[in-house]
């Protein structure tokens, strides 16, 4: 994916990423649907060996909102750990910001 414009890349590219690579570590993940009832959550919930992570993807040059960062607030509260993946695009690797954060957890338990 390298040497693309990162106004081309869809958040859709950045969740299939994410995807994959909890997949190829075996976590279990879950993308919840908002729909109003309940605490809000972000795009992906992770479990990996009894660890819990919240992630919240975004295209490159969008951000959490106020209410996304309240909720990851929310989840480092009652001990999990939360990422942002997407936020940047490197050409140099081909790479987002984020993922070798959420590498570096899924390979340290």
């Amino acid at each position: 994916m390298k040497n693309r414009d990162p106004k081309d890349i869809l958040e859709k590219t950045v969740k299939e990423r994410v995807k994959r690579m909890l997949r190829n570590h075996g976590a279990w993940w879950h993308m919840p649907v908002q729909r109003g009832h309940g605490a809000p959550g972000v795009d992906f919930h992770v479990c990996h060996n009894g660890r819990f992570l919240g992630i919240e993807t975004k295209r490159p040059g969008k951000h959490p909102t106020p209410r996304q960062i309240l909720t990851m607030e929310n989840i480092r509260d009652a001990g999990g750990k939360t990422l942002v993946v997407g936020e940047e695009y490197y050409d140099h690797d081909g790479s987002f910001s984020g993922e070798s954060e959420l590498l570096a957890w899924l390979l340290n338990p």
